[in-house]
């Protein structure tokens, strides 16, 4: 062999050594809850299985996968088929955390597992690259389908029923936080029915609506999130729609509330 024969041979060599410090020789990763997550390592790629509740908020971390090499530093990317309906944001592409994207939200009736792929790129090499797989399923959350009431009467009094709260599940019970305003009702916590506290007559002149917030638990699923109760006094009865356009006025009120006050 002549000496730039050699020379060929010594610096492919050496850049196959340089690429093989930079090869990812691991996948590591975390749940939601920030727990260890089981990995299956083949080659430079990972999957991973983790569990997702249904109810996580916007931001919250759905999973975070980490890249090991010799000494790499690895940057992250969704595959282009790696971020199902958009559902996940890579806050810092140096890190492989995802959390759930602005306006998006899970759906455990709709859709129970998304699948979720992540590139890992070696910041030194573009060429190292590794791909973890991760199949988060999710989890079933009690959710509220009614918390909103509306009372025609401009008086109503004690022991006077309010009315049912209902939610997606069977059989759930309830809580509800101890607020002012919830100092005027009882709460069944087996049924979830809502009656005017005794010794309190609720009066539209004193007060025009209240809210609480309460809980649903069941079996087998992830307690609901605190969820308000709204209770309307004096409200239109003439039809569903005006019920909805008085519950919807004060909606907006609480919200304007919580936004300036």
């Amino acid at each position: 062999m002549d000496f730039r024969g050699f020379t060929a041979c010594a610096i492919i060599a050496l850049c196959l050594i340089k690429q093989s410090d930079a090869q990812i020789t691991a996948w590591t990763a975390l749940d939601s809850a920030g727990d260890a997550a089981t990995v299956t390592v083949s080659g430079t790629d990972g999957t991973v299985p983790v569990s997702v509740v249904e109810s996580t908020a916007v931001g919250g971390t759905l999973f975070t996968v980490t890249a090991t090499g010799n000494s790499a530093t690895y940057g992250y990317t969704f595959a282009t088929d790696g971020n199902p309906s958009t559902l996940g944001a890579i806050a810092a592409s140096t890190s492989g955390a995802v959390t759930l994207a602005a306006g998006k939200s899970f759906d455990y009736e709709t859709t129970k597992t998304h699948v979720f792929k992540i590139i890992a790129t070696d910041a030194a090499a573009a060429g190292n690259v590794g791909t973890a797989t991760i199949t988060v399923t999710i989890t079933d959350t009690a959710e509220f389908t009614k918390y909103a009431f509306c009372l025609s009467s401009s008086s109503v009094t004690a022991g006077s029923s309010v009315g049912t709260l209902v939610t997606d599940q069977s059989s759930p019970t309830f809580t509800a936080a101890t607020t002012v305003d919830f100092a005027s009702f009882t709460i069944d916590t087996a049924t979830g029915a809502i009656t005017v506290a005794t010794g309190v007559t609720l009066e539209a002149t004193t007060q025009t609506y209240y809210t609480f917030t309460t809980t649903a638990a069941a079996t087998g699923v992830t307690t609901s999130p605190a969820t308000s109760v709204y209770v309307l006094i004096n409200c239109s009865s003439d039809s569903g729609a005006g019920q909805v356009a008085s519950l919807l006025g004060v909606l907006l009120l609480s919200v304007a509330t919580a936004l300036f006050y």
